[in-house]
């Protein structure tokens, strides 16, 4: 259930706003204090499939909007928040916590996320 609704919030951070509104009221600034606020509280392993959900869908707004700054978030990410979780991390969230390793890996390799499938366009609305 968690990972749907993280899903539904990250379209909601990237979508564009509807004709003739200046600004989505659930903007991806929304997000940047989502992430902002995990990583400055202690590591939980219960997050991971969230972030990793969050990252797939925002990710690619969220490095076009907030660059060098995002890169650095990624890196804590990476080098701090992974390695602490790590070692709470039990049968059952060894999935959830691999597939995050490996967003962020790929994403160190490509330096970029892909913009994320379906997302409706400007206009749409």
């Amino acid at each position: 259930r968690t990972t749907k609704f993280a899903t539904l919030m990250g379209a909601l951070w990237v979508s564009f706003p509807r004709r003739g509104e200046s600004e989505n009221p659930f903007g991806i600034r929304f997000g940047w204090k989502y992430f902002a606020t995990v990583l400055n509280n202690p590591p939980d392993s219960n997050y991971l499939h969230i972030i990793g959900k969050l990252l797939e869908i925002s990710g690619f707004m969220m490095h076009q909007v907030y660059g060098k700054q995002f890169v650095k978030m990624m890196a804590i990410l990476r080098d701090k928040y992974m390695p602490v979780v790590h070692s709470t991390v039990d049968e059952e969230t060894s999935a959830s916590f691999n597939r995050l390793r490996d967003i962020i890996i790929k994403f160190f390799a490509e330096n970029k996320f892909d913009a994320p499938a379906g997302r409706l366009m400007p206009g749409y609305w």
